[in-house]
């Protein structure tokens, strides 16, 4: 077997991929795009059997008339190949957490500029590749030293008589409280959501949230100023 003396390769890396129906659509007609359907397959992981066919609407039907456990409309991975030896290769693999690019061929343009077409395509759904989110922990760090420093102000001021370190200590806890759920709900709207069947929701972190989620934030935040105040009142 004669094997080809240069492959060319392209990678790309995806911590955090939020994919409904319309997104999983376009990503495999950029894969397939070129290929024979006797070389182009979706297939998905459920409880260690794997399920494979030729196209999106093939798998779902395959999914939902199988015999495997679990809610069908749930879906944990899934992998979109075209693969035609050397020549060509194009492999998308989405499971939990973590979304992955593989283009490769002999022809370096074909390569790079399949490999750019999915990565804006992952880019335009808000996603960020693998180290370049260099604010991440940003707001973390922020909440970090309001709680510090406003733990500090009260030790600084428990034998104080005078009022101002209530005041000060209400305002700090109250004001770190209200910046970590933000700094939290942000991140929850971020986290990742693989929705074969249905849409993710897009828009601002607020919209990007369910119901429930909302509920659990609002919530969360009254709770944690309402600590500030009573920790405040002590002093």
């Amino acid at each position: 077997m004669s094997y080809p003396r240069e492959l060319h390769e392209k990678v790309h890396i995806f911590p955090r991929c939020r994919l409904g129906r319309s997104e999983l659509n376009r990503i495999f007609a950029v894969v397939s795009e070129g290929f024979s359907t006797e070389v182009v397959s979706v297939s998905t992981l459920r409880n260690g059997t794997r399920l494979r066919q030729p196209s999106l609407d093939d798998l779902i039907e395959a999914v939902n008339r199988g015999t495997t456990s679990g809610d069908v409309e749930q879906w944990k991975s899934l992998l979109l190949e075209a693969d035609q030896g050397h020549e060509r290769q194009v492999m998308v693999s989405i499971n939990e957490g973590r979304t992955s690019i593989r283009v490769a061929g002999q022809d370096a343009t074909w390569v790079y500029g399949q490999a750019a077409r999915l990565y804006l395509l992952l880019s335009g759904t808000g996603a960020l590749e693998q180290g370049k989110d260099p604010h991440a922990q940003l707001p973390g760090l922020v909440v970090l030293l309001l709680l510090i420093g406003g733990s500090a102000l009260i030790l600084d001021n428990l034998g104080n008589p005078q009022p101002p370190p209530r005041l000060m200590a209400g305002i700090a806890f109250g004001f770190a409280g209200v910046l970590a759920t933000w700094w939290w709900a942000r991140r929850l709207s971020r986290r990742p959501q693989l929705l074969v069947i249905g849409e993710v929701p897009r828009g601002t972190w607020w919209k990007r949230l369910s119901l429930t989620e909302k509920t659990q934030v609002l919530g969360v935040g009254i709770l944690l100023v309402s600590a500030a105040a009573a920790v405040a009142a002590r002093f």
